[in-house]
């Protein structure tokens, strides 16, 4: 049973209101074995009715977020907006595969670890549930080794500190020529 998990609030701009209207669509197939986590305060008025999606609520504590990213193999996160997403960050160096919208600067953090999709749209975001449901033990190991190794060689603070210094050798040289 493939498990993808949503970390977040219930603010228009998070994409919830997409995501549920594509879950409406897949949770009609009672042959889709899935199950979907939300964590993070979504009110009950808008909570689906599904054994397979779980509402979780609020947690504070990381461990037990954590845990939850332990069992999930997707991190799903349609906002409208977003600067550099530390959830997906975190989905990644859990080893999570990734469904995201192309907005700030997530295609950063998506490449060959997951789906990246244009914007929020139901449809699309239905589709790429289906395809992470749906998709070969194989594809979604690789996809999420690619997530680890992604953060390792790009997100952790030594690297990303040695291409500070490196930008800044490069500015200090070319205002001395």
């Amino acid at each position: 049973k493939r498990t993808l998990t949503f970390i977040g609030r219930n603010e228009r701009r998070k994409g919830i209101e997409e995501l549920n209207k594509a879950l409406i669509e897949l949770i009609k197939r009672k042959d889709l074995m899935f199950r979907f986590n939300f964590i993070g305060p979504i009110p009950s008025e808008i909570q689906l009715n599904d054994s397979r999606i779980i509402y979780h609520g609020e947690i504070r504590n990381s461990d037990e977020i954590k845990e939850i990213l332990h069992h999930s193999d997707v991190l799903v996160c349609p906002s409208h907006s977003e600067g550099m997403p530390t959830v997906i960050l975190e989905g990644m160096a859990n080893g999570l595969a990734i469904i995201a919208t192309d907005v700030g600067a997530v295609s950063r953090q998506i490449d060959q670890n997951g789906i990246l999709l244009a914007k929020p749209d139901p449809k699309k975001l239905r589709n790429a549930l289906f395809r992470m449901i749906n998709c070969n033990q194989d594809d979604l190991k690789r996809m999420k080794s690619n997530s680890i190794e992604k953060v390792q060689n790009q997100f952790v603070w030594d690297v990303i500190a040695e291409k500070k210094i490196k930008d800044f050798e490069r500015i200090i040289m070319a205002k001395d020529h």
